[in-house]
């Protein structure tokens, strides 16, 4: 299997990430491969009360443009911590619903 270095990977590298983080999309990574999906998204905004929030949007890959739902992080101190928040809820999503 190849591998391919996304922007969240550079971040790894850079030291932007945490390892946690890496491993939570690595995850997701396969997920969507399985279920044929793709997702974008994921960089924390700020909130009104300049905290941080990370939304991913979900989407088949033939229909990129067509989200078919969302899953947020948590609003965190942290912009690391909304992110790794977003991919945990992402993956307890998919937990629970495909059992």
């Amino acid at each position: 299997m190849l591998c391919r270095l996304t922007r969240q990977d550079r971040d790894l590298i850079n030291g932007e990430s945490t390892i946690a983080e890496f491993s939570f999309r690595a995850i997701l990574n396969q997920v969507m491969d399985n279920l044929v999906l793709t997702h974008m998204g994921g960089e924390p905004l700020f909130t009104r009360d300049l905290r941080f929030q990370a939304k991913l949007s979900f989407c088949r890959k033939s229909q990129a443009n067509t989200p078919l739902f969302d899953i947020c992080s948590s609003i965190c101190g942290r912009h690391w911590e909304a992110e790794e928040s977003a991919l945990v809820r992402a993956l307890v999503y998919f937990d629970e619903v495909l059992d």
